[in-house]
């Protein structure tokens, strides 16, 4: 009985340790100061990450995020990130711009909402194909027509 009992014990720790391992090992690292502004009444922010591939489930890749307004849970959304006419482009050294992931013609980014205490917070997410992180040097977002420029350092 003891012995089953270790040995579920370990099979229990070696899991955990796995999956543990697994989620140090694909992180998403920030490629700026995570939650920019974009500006002082746009009300979005912005964080910009290189994502390390998981295999067999995600290619590597770049992610441009776009948090708007928070809203209490159950009330309406005063600034939704849908109702905008959103666009975005990762910039290489070279001008030339990445490869944004998604169906062709019109890459439709994610968009959610993320609840955390009794708040709601709207994300949009753009998938990029994945190069270097040295070779970007800007984002570039437009909202609603107004360009938006952030240089990545």
């Amino acid at each position: 009985m003891i012995a089953r009992h270790v040995v579920i014990g370990l099979v229990a720790l070696t899991a955990l340790s796995s999956s543990h391992a697994l989620a140090q090992a694909v992180p998403c690292r920030n490629l700026e100061q995570p939650f920019t502004p974009l500006s002082d009444d746009a009300g979005i922010r912005l964080i910009v990450q290189d994502c390390a591939e998981i295999p067999g489930a995600q290619p590597a890749m770049l992610i441009v995020q776009l948090y708007g307004a928070s809203w209490r849970n159950g009330e309406a959304n005063p600034r939704p990130l849908s109702g905008m006419a959103i666009q975005v482009w990762l910039l290489r050294a070279d001008g030339t711009a990445m490869d944004q992931r998604g169906s062709k013609p019109w890459k439709q980014p994610a968009a959610v909402g993320l609840s955390n205490l009794g708040s709601v917070t709207e994300i949009m997410s753009f998938s990029f194909e994945h190069t270097d992180p040295k070779e970007l040097v800007g984002v570039v977002v437009s909202v609603n027509k107004k360009l938006f420029v952030r240089e990545i350092k």
